[in-house]
């Protein structure tokens, strides 16, 4: 089935060479600079003038977020191979003997640290009774007369 366009085309097909004629025509009466056709626009008309006004719009961003960015390259210039060689080095190197005192100290205090203290093994507080809960027979029924 045909559609309305296609009747409408089929009926006005012998008026395409007079109306050809007459786009020649018009084009021909406007000055030569835009007589020829020029390339068709990838974006819609007004879109670069929209883009240039968004892009406008975020100047005062931007300067802000590039100052930013050479802040940090110049903290990073600051801090270059020579500076961080420096730090990573130890000045004073420890011997074998001095890192093995220093272990076995580190443990002496987490040993003191974690185990119960004799002082507070020894004390006349009695430990408080553990808990035991009641067995479900002697605890109050929620039922009435159950």
């Amino acid at each position: 089935m045909k559609t309305p366009r296609d009747l409408l085309f089929e009926r006005h097909r012998h008026a395409t060479p007079r109306l050809d004629a007459i786009r020649r025509e018009a084009l021909a009466r406007l000055p030569h600079s835009t007589a020829h056709p020029t390339r068709e626009r990838a974006w819609p008309p007004g879109f670069d003038a929209w883009v240039g006004r968004w892009l406008f719009s975020l100047r005062w961003h931007l300067a802000g977020l590039t100052a930013a960015w050479l802040f940090i390259a110049w903290l990073n210039l600051e801090n270059g191979p020579a500076a961080n060689l420096q730090t990573t080095r130890p000045s004073t190197s420890a011997t074998a003997s001095e890192l093995l005192a220093a272990l076995k100290e580190n443990r002496r205090q987490m040993a003191e640290w974690l185990a119960p203290s004799s002082a507070a093994a020894s004390s006349s507080d009695p430990a408080p009774p553990a808990f035991v809960p009641k067995r479900r027979s002697e605890g109050s029924s929620s039922y009435p007369n159950a």
